[in-house]
């Protein structure tokens, strides 16, 4: 996991990715970390919790934590959200999380209201770099993680997966968490993922927080736009693609 943060192109990025998004209205904020703030995007932390805390104690998830984490991550079960972030310890117990695990820039609702926590894409970005490539976790919990991002229900997917983001079939193993909110000011739409080659280099980990959208549509919209700008940028390398180089 490099140190720091790593824009999509490089220092000219920042031009480039005002021309990729056209015009589209609202705010977003993005981070991309290469391996060589709101609604349901905060689930994700909430599994990284859950499977670690099963690995410190040194037993496999219970069949009720299976329950509540696969609708929690793959339709937005805020239910069992609910459920398990007071099992977790609420606020609390994720703070002192990210302290042990060195992640700064997540602030989590201090009042229980886990949709009103605070991130930074960057934070979130490097929070699931660290759980899939760093020792955070098991090989089993990490594939854990892995199998839940990559099968959340298609009508919750875009960002990381937006089908023309030029990916091949089979190349790659993409998932992602996806979260939307109707604010007073917009719609806050969001995403954070990751894309691993099956075969080859260059998985990353991405987030991009946005906000101020008239309609979800516009958001889910400037965010595939974002996201194939990104992939086209950092894209990893297949085995094929570097055979032929």
């Amino acid at each position: 996991i490099p140190e720091g943060d790593r824009g999509p192109c490089g220092e000219s990025s920042e031009q480039q990715t005002k021309q990729a998004l056209g015009g589209l209205g609202g705010r977003a904020a993005l981070s991309v970390h290469q391996q060589a703030d709101r609604a349901a995007v905060a689930d994700a932390e909430r599994q990284h919790l859950v499977d670690g805390r099963a690995q410190r104690a040194g037993r496999p998830l219970t069949l009720w934590e299976r329950e509540s984490l696969e609708p929690m991550i793959t339709w937005s079960d805020n239910d069992a959200a609910d459920e398990l972030w007071w099992d977790l310890g609420g606020a609390p117990a994720l703070t002192d999380y990210l302290r042990r695990i060195g992640v700064d820039g997540i602030v989590p609702d201090s009042e229980g209201y886990w949709g009103d926590s605070k991130a930074a894409p960057k934070a979130l970005a490097y929070l699931l770099a660290k759980v899939l490539w760093g020792n955070l976790l098991s090989a089993e919990g990490r594939g854990y993680e892995l199998q839940l991002l990559g099968n959340v229900e298609s009508d919750q997917r875009w960002g990381m997966v937006d089908p023309r983001v030029g990916a091949t079939p089979g190349d790659w193993l993409v998932g992602l968490k996806d979260g939307w909110y109707p604010d007073d000011d917009g719609w806050e739409v969001n995403t954070a993922g990751y894309v691993v080659p099956l075969q080859g280099t260059g998985a990353y980990t991405m987030s991009v927080l946005s906000a101020g959208y008239p309609t979800f549509e516009q958001g889910v919209e400037e965010l595939n736009t974002l996201a194939r700008f990104i992939h086209a940028s950092v894209k990893p390398q297949s085995a094929s693609n570097a055979a032929a180089r």
